[in-house]
């Protein structure tokens, strides 16, 4: 469920501001990737291991993306 509450908190955030996520969720890396692809928001710092912590940063869905990204 970590990409649930993940979801639900950027809701209420402004765009430009990041939010950290740990989780011993042993499919949250490729979850978090796949959604951050998905959902255009940038997916700032990833670290794996027992403890999966991520950084995520909001973006305007409005914006183009690079898609060199």
């Amino acid at each position: 469920m970590p990409i649930v509450q993940l979801a639900v908190a950027l809701r209420d955030m402004e765009i430009g501001e990041e939010v950290e996520v740990e989780a011993t969720d042993a499919a949250f890396l490729a979850d978090v990737r796949a959604w951050s692809r998905l959902t255009g928001n940038d997916l700032e710092e990833l670290d794996g291991g027992d403890v999966c912590r991520v950084r995520i940063r909001k973006v305007d869905p409005d914006a183009e993306q690079d898609e060199d990204e």
